[in-house]
C-alpha cells in the first residue's frame, strides 16, 4: 500500500532502458530518481567505477558461535564468499542456533576488494558532488563513502 501512495499519479516504466529515452524523460518530470549505475548515468566523466555481483545465502547453523565476530571479511583467494555476518550477535538474543548471510562473490578480484574500494571512493565522491549540483536528482542507492 505504501508503493502505491508513493507512485500515485506517477508514470512508471518497467523494463525500459532510460538511456534509450533519456532527453524525453528529463525534459518530462521536475525530479529525476535514478536508480542505476551513477557512472553511466553521467556518461563516466569522472571516470568508470568497478562493480561486483554478490549473492546471498542464508544459513542456519546448528552452533552458538560460528567465527567469533559478528561481521568478518574473507579476502583469500581460495574462499569463494567476502563476508559472513552472524546476525544473533548484533543483537541482545542469545540462542543455541545461529543465522548468518553469506556474501559470495560472483565478479571482480575478491583480493583486491579492499584496495578498489579506496581507489572508487574517489570517483564515487565526485559523482555524488555532481548529483548535488543537480537539484532535480534525486539518489536512490545506498553508497557507502
Amino acid at each position: 500500500m505504501i508503493i502505491e501512495n508513493i507512485l500515485k499519479d506517477v508514470e512508471v516504466g518497467l523494463g525500459v532502458d532510460c538511456f534509450d529515452y533519456r532527453e524525453e524523460l528529463e525534459a518530462s518530470a521536475n525530479k529525476v530518481a535514478f536508480t542505476g549505475m551513477i557512472d553511466q548515468y553521467f556518461d563516466y566523466k569522472h571516470g568508470v567505477l568497478e562493480y561486483r555481483s554478490l549473492r546471498f545465502k542464508h544459513e542456519v547453523l546448528d552452533e552458538e558461535n560460528h567465527q567469533g565476530n559478528a561481521v568478518v571479511n574473507y579476502t583469500d583467494r581460495e574462499i569463494l564468499y567476502t563476508r559472513i555476518i552472524e546476525h544473533k550477535k548484533l543483537s541482545m538474543f542469545s540462542s543455541l542456533r545461529q543465522s548468518s548471510r553469506v556474501n559470495i562473490q560472483l565478479t571482480g578480484n575478491v583480493e583486491m576488494n579492499h584496495i578498489i574500494q579506496l581507489m572508487m571512493r574517489k570517483i564515487m565522491l565526485s559523482f555524488l558532488n555532481t548529483t548535488k549540483k543537480l537539484h532535480r536528482m534525486i539518489r536512490l542507492s545506498s553508497v557507502d563513502v
